[in-house]
């Protein structure tokens, strides 16, 4: 515990170590090396894991919070009498700290202080080389975070063969200044691109995404712009989330333009205001307050990156070709994303580097990949079209004569097709109508009487406090309107399918009239409506009697219905004067009489619309209907004459037979 022993191995078997591990932890202390050489040696507040920030040490230490000041200690134990040069890297820390090696003080960033007011933070990492060392190595960190939201340090320090680190540190700064150009030779080269083809933004976007990779770049992992200008603490934290929010913003409307969706391009939209805010957020506050607008960040970007790294895959399995090079490159962004947000909050995920901008180069090269396949399918597709235009230019009349002789098969069979088409739409239309009545008419109709006789047997089983003269005229009445509405339902369907029965015969009028007569005098009667009867000359006609009977029964149902209480209800069968073989059967009620609109859709054949009677009573809307209908089959005409509250005529005009 705080003690790294490498006394039996020394640097032989792995010449560079990170400085991974238990380190001795002082919270609220900045202890010096004289403290340890004292009699009273302090003990560590807990052993801590390196690297962390220390606000993950809260379970241990309950009190810790992100800002305050401590100190870190390790000691390495080397093999005796030994005298290799090493050399340490110390990478920064949040947000300052001092650095004492063998009791010696060595360098540091910003001002280590107890107070907020005596702190200054700084980033700059170094190297420091380690001379005949002896046989221990005392590393001390006194630690101060007053103006970050976390405090402690997130990277490694690393410790080696003075030879073997200093070429991994020169291999590693190569890198980053060669990662650093190629992303700014990227940017430039696809915003030339954007100049030339102005008219497809998605260049645009991609130059920004790029320039936002690469100024972050610049503000993290080694500094690089430090080495060109000197910028203090708060701007270096500034950049890094101002190009940290710019890539993401433009790398999702780059990704859209890839694969286009509605529903992404409002998030889309909702993402670019959010960062655009705490981008203003970032250069009106301090550090302390907007670096907690990275936490927004940190999901936001792996589930955007995630989200079109699985679209990637889709489309790649689906399509193959230039989508598995897509997919390629989303992979490698995923990757670096992931292990760069792991490595902000100290967790080591593929590499103790960030590796963003080498994902994002791999990336890059994916779509030139790509650009070159486009290029490439345009090339094809051109000489496709120059050989197709040589060839019809050869035999470009031929053509003509070819294409007309089609174009007029064509347009002869969509004429026909047209034609069985609006047929077969106006059938279908027809069809559904009639289903969507008859289900109305079950659903809202027939339903009503049916419940109305279940319930009246069963008041007919408790016969207390039970009139059954009442419930049995309840119970004929409402038999007699299903039985109706079930007769006109079964005819009207019958007629929209010409299937009724016509069979005329000579009947007389008379009788038709007052057997309808006796057969609703109980219905007239509980309204207490007259029915009165007349006739002139002779009354038979040759007619269908069911026929005949359905179009008077529902007739002069109507007209009970739409008539008040005591009422007049008059039937008159007259012989047509002008002797030319027509008898004509007159209905005639002072009621509420009927609306002209009804009377019309009657004669347009238009589905009319049942309203309720005098007394609330049901109807379907299909009598007056049937009606129409039986009085055409029977080779006659159906007159309506209405006026609102003062009644309504109907004249019904039949054969007389030859005299």
């Amino acid at each position: 515990m705080g003690i790294l022993d490498l006394r039996t191995t020394g640097f032989e078997k792995d010449p560079v170590i990170d400085l991974k591990g238990d380190w001795e932890f002082y919270w609220e202390k900045h202890l010096r090396p004289a403290d340890f050489v004292s009699d009273h040696v302090p003990a560590p507040d807990l052993y801590a894991k390196v690297p962390s920030y220390w606000t993950d040490y809260h379970t241990d230490l309950p009190d810790i919070t992100a800002t305050g000041y401590a100190t870190y200690r390790l000691q390495i134990l080397l093999p005796d009498h030994f005298r290799d040069d090493l050399l340490l890297s110390v990478p920064v820390f949040d947000s300052s700290y001092r650095l004492y090696i063998n009791g010696k003080f060595i360098n540091g960033n910003g001002i280590a202080g107890e107070k907020p007011d005596v702190s200054k933070p700084g980033y700059r990492p170094f190297i420091y080389p380690l001379f005949e060392t002896g046989d221990t190595i005392e590393i001390i960190f006194n630690v101060s975070n007053f103006h970050h939201r976390r405090g402690g340090f997130w990277l490694p320090l690393t410790i080696g063969d003075y030879d073997a680190l200093s070429a991994k540190i020169t291999k590693k700064e190569i890198s980053i200044s060669i990662s650093a150009g190629m992303l700014l030779a990227f940017a430039l080269f696809f915003f030339l691109f954007y100049l030339l083809f102005r008219e497809d933004p998605s260049r645009l976007y991609f130059t920004l995404f790029t320039l936002g990779i690469f100024l972050r770049h610049l503000v993290t992992g080694s500094y690089m712009i430090l080495s060109f200008c000197n910028i203090n603490w708060t701007w270096l934290i500034r950049i890094e989330y101002i190009s940290s929010y710019i890539a993401l913003i433009f790398s999702l409307w780059y990704f859209n333009t890839v694969y286009r969706e509605r529903f992404i391009n409002i998030l889309n939209i909702l993402i670019t205001v959010l960062f655009s805010l705490c981008i203003a957020i970032v250069l009106i506050t301090d550090v302390a307050v907007f670096s907690y607008t990275m936490l927004l960040f940190m999901p936001a970007t792996v589930i955007v990156i995630g989200y079109y790294t699985i679209k990637s895959i889709i489309e790649a399995i689906r399509k193959g070709g230039e989508y598995i090079v897509l997919a390629i490159g989303f992979l490698a962004i995923i990757a670096g994303v992931i292990n760069d947000i792991g490595l902000a909050n100290s967790k080591q995920v593929f590499s103790d580097n960030y590796i963003l901008p080498y994902a994002l180069i791999v990336f890059i090269l994916t779509q030139v990949i790509n650009l070159l396949l486009r290029w490439h399918r345009t090339v094809n597709e051109e000489k496709r079209l120059i050989s197709e235009i040589e060839y019809m230019n050869k035999n470009l009349e031929s053509i003509v004569i070819e294409r007309t002789a089609e174009l007029t098969n064509q347009k002869g069979e969509l004429e026909r097709q047209k034609s069985e088409t609006e047929k077969k739409n106006h059938e279908l239309e027809r069809t559904i109508s009639i289903k969507n009545r008859i289900f109305s008419i079950i659903a809202h109709d027939l339903k009503a009487p049916i419940i109305n006789l279940s319930m009246m047997t069963e008041l007919l089983k408790d016969k207390k406090n039970l009139k059954v003269e009442d419930v049995t005229n309840s119970l004929s009445q409402q038999a007699k309107f299903a039985s109706n509405l079930i007769d006109n339902l079964l005819l009207w369907g019958e007629g929209q399918q010409n299937k009724i029965n016509y069979t005329p015969e000579l009947n007389n009028l008379t009788d038709i009239v007052l057997e309808n007569f006796n057969l609703l005098r109980g219905i007239s009667e509980r309204k207490d409506i007259k029915l009165n009867y007349s006739h002139k000359g002779d009354s038979h006609v040759l007619c269908d009697k069911d026929l005949i009977n359905i179009i008077i029964r529902n007739l002069l149902t109507n007209a009970i219905k739409f008539t008040p209480r005591k009422g007049n209800i008059s039937v008159t069968v007259e012989e047509s004067l002008l002797k030319d073989d027509k008898v004509y059967l007159i209905i005639k009620d002072n009621g509420i009489g009927i609306d002209q609109d009804k009377i019309d859709k009657l004669f347009n054949n238009d589905i009319i619309s049942s309203s309720p009677g005098t007394d609330n009573e049901r109807g379907t809307g299909l009598g007056l209907q049937i009606c129409n209908d039986l009085v055409k089959i029977n080779k006659g005409t159906m007159k309506f004459e209405s006026e609102l509250n003062k009644g309504t005529t109907v004249t019904i005009t039949l054969p007389a037979p030859l005299h």
